[in-house]
């Protein structure tokens, strides 16, 4: 089955129920010209009980032909936000000629599509970061499979709202590359599973799938880490705690990618300013690891989780390596500030009549 076509089949059959939670969940609704037409858009919202003092706001993107819900349930984003009081923000994807959700990444197939994703997130993240008080500084992107994509784009065309990205089974498609300008380097943690019968890790630059040419995995992060001028590798295995009885097992590569000291990027970036982080899944599927499955899903729905390879590997709970990575930005941005305040404030020892 082609790509396409197991997702259609995938949308068809699920639709989890939510999970308890103890925030508040929205709708919310903003208008979006495409085309100089107007175009209604919408997205949830969940707020904790507890915010934190300086919250930062998380925008969490579905798949393609999936929608704000479904990627709520999979990620289980809310449960960490509980956990350390940020924002989640769910965007919905539009409607493509053919009554698809989806993100605009560039697919061969969207080449008349008009409507402008960047835009709209962008516009998102600024109303619930006025509505929140949230920290500039701490707005982050992450999503699944066409969400995914959404978050590399995030890194080419909005780097500056955005403070790190984390794309999960997602691709970035050879057309949008020569595009991809960031104008500061942003941090990116991937995860990507090696027999991932969507998102092919090997890539499709034949595009024998019909999406459109796009890269591998592997040229993916050589992308990247060229743009960053990233010269540091260090590569581990992650204990392999879980063993499916039912499927093939799978198990976890990390590699990092950093620079070294005084290094600059393509865009004059400076070092410790970014860094990538690599989750290969060997052997893993089109997942979101660390999720499972609602109990009260029926056994069809289940099989088509299991041929995408939906939940297949546990070793890590990638929700919660994303939000880990996110906060590391967030305390190093917090300890620089520290230094620039303790700076500031420190007498000048030499003053005249040095």
């Amino acid at each position: 089955m082609t790509r396409y076509g197991l997702l259609l089949a995938i949308a068809a059959v699920i639709w989890p129920a939510l999970g308890v939670t103890q925030g508040v969940l929205r709708e919310h609704f903003l208008m979006q010209s495409v085309a100089g037409k107007p175009l209604q858009r919408s997205y949830l919202s969940y707020v904790p009980q507890t915010l934190s003092p300086t919250p930062a706001l998380v925008v969490v993107m579905h798949g393609f032909s999936s929608n704000a819900r479904n990627v709520m349930q999979t990620s289980n984003m809310n449960r960490l936000a509980d956990e350390f009081g940020f924002v989640v923000a769910y965007p919905q994807g539009s409607q493509d000629a053919n009554g698809e959700t989806f993100f605009n990444v560039g697919y061969a197939f969207h080449r008349q599509e008009k409507v402008d994703d960047v835009d709209f997130v962008v516009s998102l993240a600024g109303k619930l970061q006025a509505l929140h008080g949230i920290d500039a500084n701490r707005v982050f992107a992450t999503g699944l499979s066409n969400g995914g994509e959404m978050s590399y784009l995030r890194a080419c065309h909005a780097s500056e709202l955005f403070r790190a990205i984390a794309p999960v089974a997602g691709c970035m498609m050879q057309n949008a590359l020569s595009q991809c300008r960031p104008s500061r380097a942003i941090p990116i943690l991937a995860i990507s599973g090696t027999n991932d019968p969507i998102t092919r890790y090997a890539g499709d630059l034949e595009n024998a799938d019909g999406w459109g040419a796009y890269l591998s995995q592997d040229d993916i992060i050589d992308f990247w880490t060229r743009q960053y001028g990233l010269e540091q590798m260090a590569s581990r295995p992650i204990a392999n705690t879980h063993r499916p009885a039912n499927q093939d097992d799978s198990h976890v590569i990390f590699e990092r990618y950093w620079q070294r000291e005084h290094t600059k990027a393509k865009n004059n970036t400076t070092a410790g300013t970014a860094e990538i982080w690599f989750y290969r899944i060997v052997n893993g599927g089109h997942d979101w690891p660390g999720f499972t499955a609602d109990s009260s899903l029926s056994a069809p729905q289940r099989a088509a989780y299991v041929q995408m390879g939906m939940g297949k590997n546990q070793d890590i709970d990638a929700s919660r390596e994303i939000w880990q990575f996110f906060s590391k930005w967030m305390a190093q941005d917090q300890a620089a500030r520290h230094v620039t305040e303790n700076a500031a404030a420190t007498p000048d020892k030499c003053a005249a009549p040095c």
